[in-house]
């Protein structure tokens, strides 16, 4: 009798127990049912987030571009100092959906002003330049592969492609450079990058309508051939070295090929820029000739300015005598901002030749920011 009592009193107090576990199961399951609903309705809200977010991009063209003004002090007789608004320029670019974009340069040169004459059939007056210097789209495949059609600059060297006023110590160029190799070119392009073994890699490989021809198609059936190879070396030192080559036949028929090397690197505070580049024309009639042009540049930062110095030779022919210029060229940038920057620089020429110029020297008093 006591044995059957205890039992019942056990299952008396065991039920409630139970009962409390299989609701406790119950409400633990609804909760979080619940919070698995509530993280759900937060995904779909974040992923129409990002959505609208890439609609949005898509939408928008980024503006940006730059301005620069010198005044110059040539000590030429006949040439009066004075000063120049040099360039205006405007980037328009628009990434599209995912691997799309498209880019362009539009470039006001000497502040251009252009007159019709009274017949419509020609300019009056002229002056200045208006230029479309790249206008491409791109379609990047992944970093190691992407295909570019359009106008963009010639792949050679450093100056060329990285030649825009706020971002270099020097207004003047060095004299080589856009001689040897075209400005820019209108044409297809591959190009990516790829890491081996801690070397980062980038290639650019491309068929144009050769130098000299506009956008509107080419003066003759050959072909511009070339590209060019950039090797980064991230390690204590920061080195870059580029290798870029080029072959074309001109709208006269004359055959140019032509090859470059640069490098830069940096230690501690001091950076070093140099390129070389030659080129051999071998023109229909008459011999072949040579052309050839370097230059090697110093720069250290101080602060918020910049000190630099740099040699430059250039040969238009070599099978004239004497061709050879020199330029010595030097001076200082004050940095008001990352992207606005004041300079002083002296160019100091020197030929032998006086139908490559007379010896002279040009000083540059410039404000260049982008925008």
């Amino acid at each position: 009798m006591a044995t059957a009592m205890a039992i019942s009193i056990t299952a008396l107090l065991a039920v409630p127990g139970a009962s409390l576990a299989v609701e406790s199961s119950a409400v633990s399951e609804e909760s979080m049912n619940r919070k698995l609903e509530e993280l759900q309705s937060e995904i779909e809200v974040a992923s129409a987030s990002v959505e609208n977010l890439e609609e949005t991009i898509a939408k928008s063209v980024n503006v940006s571009g730059y301005m620069d003004a010198e005044y110059i002090i040539d000590d030429r007789e006949g040439r009066a100092d004075g000063f120049r608004t040099h360039h205006f320029s405007f980037f328009l670019e628009k990434k599209l959906y995912k691997k799309w974009s498209v880019f362009s340069e539009l470039e006001f040169e000497d502040a251009p002003y252009f007159e019709l004459g009274s017949s419509k059939e020609g300019f009056e007056f002229a002056e200045g330049k208006i230029l479309l210097e790249q206008a491409y789209m791109d379609y990047t495949a992944s970093p190691s592969l992407a295909f570019r059609i359009g106008r963009f600059l010639t792949p050679a060297g450093i100056w060329n492609i990285n030649h825009y006023p706020p971002f270099v110590t020097t207004q003047s160029r060095p004299q080589h450079i856009r001689h040897i190799f075209p400005q820019y070119l209108d044409g297809f392009e591959l190009h990516g990058s790829v890491n081996i073994q801690d070397f980062m890699v980038t290639y650019m490989g491309y068929t144009a309508n050769g130098e000299g021809n506009p956008g509107g198609g080419d003066g003759n059936e050959e072909k511009a051939f070339g590209g060019r190879l950039e090797f980064m070396v991230p390690f204590v030192v920061e080195i870059k070295a580029g290798v870029s080559a080029l072959s074309d036949k001109l709208n006269d028929g004359t055959a140019k090929s032509a090859t470059g090397v640069d490098m830069q690197f940096r230690v501690r505070w001091l950076k070093i820029q140099a390129e070389y580049a030659q080129a051999t024309l071998d023109p229909t009639e008459g011999e072949a000739y040579g052309s050839s042009g370097y230059y090697v540049q110093a720069q250290t930062d101080m602060g918020k300015f910049t000190l630099f110095a740099r040699h430059d030779v250039f040969k238009p022919n070599d099978s004239l005598p004497d061709s050879e210029v020199v330029a010595n060229t030097g001076g200082v940038n004050y940095h008001w901002t990352p992207t606005i920057v004041s300079k002083i620089e002296g160019n100091f020429f020197d030929s032998q030749n006086q139908d490559n110029g007379e010896a002279h020297t040009l000083w540059i008093v410039s404000l260049a920011l982008f925008f």
